[in-house]
């Protein structure tokens, strides 16, 4: 009886022994709910969107292991960003939107009032000048005409604005000065632009360049410094278009039949067709032949000269000029082949507290319209768009990207 009281009690111990190893092997509630990780989506090895915001700082779901930093900024990259911790992602995270903003097309995202498409090296034409400057005069050019019909005189000066809807007007002081002759452009109560160094006895043709309105013209001679009225005019302007004042010669866009500019612009564009093709044919010569007069610009900042007008023949037989030069001549040698071009020039913040000098040149062909900006200088260099890129455009809005509408720039001329 004893031997069998003694393996009851001893049974008895083992069996209340293994209940409390048993017991004793299962996690309690609160430490499974602490290293437990929410379902993974089937679909997507992000945590699913109900996971509580404790769990993002929690080892992803094949790790058992305790915490780390290297989980923590996986789990912040992997899981999705519900609004209430958008504010609170990883360095990591808040570096993405830049990275992708480049998968748009780069005519929405990369363009910029300074930035332009790049193309290959220009390359320089072969041709010889001596040989088209001995040529016959070019024909079919559009010029301006003092006709007579809307005059306003007085004494020596003679203002022509018959031609007004035409989009120029011309001056003339008929007579004879030792003195600097001026004529300013104002519109409404704006001065558009002075025009200094008129010559006496000869007509100057001048744009009137910012559409419809009221143009003052005023002649003037500058007696010691000082501006004395000759004879001025107050015209409504109402434009048969927005082309035409762009399509003729003028004071600094300064050419004719025998014009050495002309020749050459004709010789260039011979065997083409396409307008394009002819804006890149002449701006690769321009770009390839002429180099900057960095002697001259030097006195023209340093107010060593008082004023600059391009003067065509002397800049193609030097084969240099500054940034004004290298405008004039292309946009002469743009009209001279038929197409419109127009010289604008401004300032424009840098976004550094300062401003910096831009100019440009708009063209328009028959098949996009007006083209902001084909071809730009941007106080160093002067750049052409990508002629494949503007005729894939419906209209100038590929230029207008470049340019925008101007609203930044300050002190902006039209020539």
């Amino acid at each position: 009886m004893k031997l069998l009281n003694s393996k009851f009690i001893f049974i008895f111990l083992c069996l209340i022994l293994l209940y409390s190893c048993n017991k004793q092997s299962a996690l309690p509630p609160d430490i499974e709910t602490t290293v437990a990780v929410k379902p993974i989506d089937s679909d997507s090895t992000t945590l699913i969107e109900t996971a509580p915001p404790e769990t993002e700082t929690t080892t992803p779901p094949e790790t058992t292991t305790t915490k780390s930093p290297e989980t923590t900024t996986t789990t912040a990259e992997t899981t999705t960003k519900p609004p209430e911790t958008t504010t609170t992602t990883a360095p990591v995270t808040t570096t993405k939107p830049p990275v992708t903003t480049t998968t748009s097309p780069p005519v929405t995202t990369t363009l910029s009032p300074s930035t332009t498409i790049p193309l290959a090296a220009p390359v320089k034409p072969k041709i010889d000048e001596d040989a088209i400057f001995k040529g016959a005069a070019v024909t079919g050019l559009k010029m301006p005409s003092a006709d007579g019909k809307s005059l306003a005189s007085r004494g020596v000066g003679i203002i022509d604005y018959s031609n007004a809807s035409e989009g120029y007007v011309m001056v003339k002081y008929d007579g004879k000065t030792s003195n600097l002759l001026n004529v300013r452009v104002s519109f409404g109560n704006e001065i558009l632009n002075d025009y200094t160094g008129i010559l006496p006895g000869e007509y100057a043709t001048l744009p009137l360049s910012v559409g419809n309105g009221s143009y003052k013209i005023t002649l003037m001679e500058i007696v010691n410094g000082k501006g004395s009225g000759i004879v001025d005019v107050t015209v409504d302007v109402k434009l048969t278009n927005d082309i035409n004042g762009f399509t003729y010669p003028n004071f600094y866009a300064n050419y004719n039949k025998d014009s050495k500019a002309v020749k050459i612009a004709a010789y260039l564009v011979k065997d083409i067709k396409d307008e394009l093709k002819k804006i890149e044919a002449i701006y690769n010569y321009v770009i390839t032949t002429y180099s900057y007069d960095y002697d001259y610009a030097k006195k023209v900042i340093n107010k060593e000269v008082s004023y600059h007008v391009p003067d065509l023949e002397n800049i193609v037989k030097n084969k240099k000029g500054i940034c004004f030069d290298y405008a004039a001549l292309m946009v002469s040698m743009l009209r001279s082949v038929g197409i419109p071009a127009k010289h604008i020039h401004g300032y424009a913040p840098d976004g550094k507290g300062t401003e910096v000098y831009h100019a440009w040149i708009n063209t328009y062909t028959k098949e996009t319209g007006w083209i902001n900006g084909i071809i730009q200088f941007d106080g160093k260099n002067w750049k052409l768009m990508d002629p494949t890129y503007v005729s894939t455009t419906n209209s100038s809005d590929a230029g207008y990207k470049l340019i925008g509408d101007g609203s930044k720039y300050r002190n902006m001329k039209y020539f």
